[in-house]
């Protein structure tokens, strides 16, 4: 069987992650595969985070696993989701998503945990959760709107906009956009720098600037998503669900962008 999460590049100075599961979909097994790769990993080399294919860096979780969950095992499932995501978000040595193809729901919450952003042109990034009447868990929203402000944050979760490369470098959510050629080599030389300044200071200065909010995150993890479960077993919901499973077997669908709202 494949693996979720292949080392593509692993050196004295940075490795590099792949989300190599179909599409990059996050399910039970690349949750425990990336987890261990990051636990594996917290030292103070650059971490790269990026897709193996050419369409997606991550579409978000797998709706046919998640489907067959009953509401223990879903709690459960969101629960390691979200420790992942708090784990990539905390992990003390930089941390670059190079984000190879689109970015939506779950995908786009993995690539916002990262410290860095970089995106071929062309690739959409957006949370598909509002469409589906699903309010996007306590701790990922948390991490987002620090990432990106209140204003930012507002019409993404109010929304539910999705936004195209250029729009997400516009405010702030990406650092970078870049030809697709070129999106190894601008990778390549932001890691090479962040580099050079990993160590003990930027531990320091990035624990300043996440560790407070990652504890309090930590502490109240579970109990923050009873208010997601009860949506998500909604009959209304699992109707959406029902319906886009449908869909995405004929091909995955994207939010619109802003300019196409």
């Amino acid at each position: 069987m494949a693996k979720a999460v292949l080392v593509e590049t692993e050196s004295s100075r940075l490795v590099s992650l792949t989300l190599a599961s179909r599409n990059g979909v996050i399910d039970s097994t690349l949750l425990r595969a990336l987890s261990r790769s990051l636990a594996a990993r917290s030292d103070d080399r650059v971490v790269i985070l990026t897709g193996s294919g050419k369409r997606f860096f991550c579409p978000g979780l797998d709706l046919e696993e998640v489907a067959r969950l009953t509401r223990p095992r879903m709690k459960s499932f969101m629960e390691s989701f979200q420790e992942l995501c708090l784990q990539l978000y905390s992990h003390p040595a930089p941390t670059i998503a190079a984000l190879n193809g689109h970015a939506l729901a779950g995908g786009c919450i993995l690539a916002s945990c990262c410290d860095f952003r970089v995106a071929r042109s062309g690739a959409r990034i957006g949370l598909t959760d509002l469409n589906l009447d699903l309010p996007v868990p306590h701790a990922c929203q948390r991490i987002i709107e620090q990432l990106l402000g209140y204003t930012a944050s507002r019409n993404l979760f109010y929304q539910g906009l999705g936004y195209s490369a250029e729009e997400a470098l516009g405010i702030g959510w990406l650092d970078r956009v870049v030809e697709p050629p070129q999106l190894g080599a601008a990778v390549e030389e932001l890691a090479a720098g962040l580099a050079r300044q990993s160590g003990r200071a930027f531990r320091i200065a990035k624990a300043g600037l996440k560790e407070e909010l990652a504890a309090r995150l930590r502490k109240r993890l579970s109990d923050d998503l009873e208010a997601f479960l009860e949506q998500w077993f909604s009959a209304e919901v699992q109707d959406r669900l029902t319906t886009l499973r449908r869909k995405l077997r004929g091909g995955l669908e994207f939010p619109k962008t802003e300019a196409e709202r």
